[in-house]
């Protein structure tokens, strides 16, 4: 029965709201479901294919850094050979070999398998089945979906039948702590408008936490728009181009000095962390940690050269990725952070088996 006592918001006094990880930065949150939306040969699939290789394998997914992790993408469409021929595609233009990718990442063929996940107004025992094996999967950070019109049969236009298959899925990433993206079809009655985006009920928009077009433009260009979201800001992301058969992004002077910031950023912190754990100093991740707060502290002690914004956007990756772990007691006996053991609790994750039917 519901505590309403158990809900005061002086819970919240002298807290610092967390922010919201991003598994893909800007475009797909973490523990939250977030809509693809494109006209069909646009490059969903590709999109999708090409996102679990990257954190997957920790390459930036077209100029955007993501956290590392393993990956599944489910095809209810695509047969193996497709699949196949495409991943290898993805794998020339990384240039790296498909050995790399064993054991991190997942590509699930369901194009001849019955793989409805929402029937009758209710989830199926096939989505009750997947989130077990899901569950199994150590470090999964990515599920991508594709597509609504194989894996959802119910009535599109319901909102009633829509908002309870999107709260399914939110829910089910939230208590996986994961990404979805799930792929759906633009409306053939788009009216510019993102609430008219697509196809179906107005409810797939607005249950989606995040909202991401893939739209073609002149020649070989695609666009990629943040066209809604609840925790960055909306707008142009990329302006794509196809090259040998993968999406591609063109990496200006911008992206590399802000992906270059980042990098040092992060270095700065763990660096920062060890030596202040191994001189019994221990940072922290909380805000009353007062003269311990790692955003405070660190700004403080590098003359400002790192922004307290950035610092706490770092540190809150370094956390979702691993990197970093806030542990109530470590080795000294102390609250604070430290970094993980790279040999145990960060790198190669254990072999996982899956065998969805």
């Amino acid at each position: 029965m519901l505590d309403i006592s158990h809900y005061t918001t002086n819970r919240w006094v002298g807290v610092t709201p967390p922010q919201v990880p991003f598994v893909i930065q800007r475009i797909a949150p973490k523990g939250m479901v977030t809509l693809l939306v494109a006209e069909g040969g646009v490059g969903k699939s590709m999109f999708m294919q090409q996102a679990c290789t990257a954190v997957a394998l920790n390459k930036p997914f077209l100029g955007l850094s993501n956290i590392t992790g393993n990956t599944v993408g489910l095809f209810a469409e695509d047969p193996d050979v497709v699949l196949h021929e495409r991943q290898a595609r993805v794998m020339d233009s990384m240039r790296m070999d498909m050995e790399e990718l064993s054991d991190r990442c997942f590509i699930i063929p369901q194009s001849d398998t019955d793989m409805r996940l929402w029937v009758d107004n209710r989830h199926t025992k096939a989505l009750s089945e997947l989130e077990a094996q899901l569950a199994q999967i150590p470090r999964l950070q990515l599920l991508t979906l594709d597509n609504v019109a194989l894996l959802f049969s119910g009535d599109e236009n319901s909102r009633i039948e829509v908002t309870g298959f999107m709260s399914h899925l939110n829910k089910m990433a939230a208590r996986l702590d994961i990404a979805i993206i799930l792929s759906t079809h633009s409306s053939k009655s788009n009216d510019g408008s993102s609430l008219r985006l697509a196809s179906g009920s107005t409810a797939w928009i607005n249950a989606a936490r995040s909202v991401l077009e893939l739209k073609k433009g002149s020649d070989d260009t695609v666009s990629l728009k943040l066209r809604k979201t609840n925790h960055a800001p909306a707008g142009e992301v990329a302006e794509l181009t196809w090259k040998d058969g993968v999406l591609y992004r063109p990496e200006g002077e911008s992206f590399l000095l802000a992906s270059l910031r980042q990098k040092q950023t992060r270095s700065y912190i763990l660096n920062e962390v060890q030596r202040r754990q191994d001189t019994e100093q221990p940072l922290s991740s909380s805000h009353q940690a007062v003269g311990r707060y790692l955003p405070d502290a660190l700004r403080s002690q590098s003359a400002g050269k790192y922004k307290v914004s950035e610092l706490n956007r770092e540190m809150r990756h370094l956390l979702a990725s691993g990197e970093l772990i806030s542990s109530k007691k470590n080795t000294r006996s102390s609250r604070g952070l430290r970094v993980a053991d790279a040999a145990s609790e960060k790198k190669h994750p254990a072999h996982a088996e899956m065998a969805i039917v």
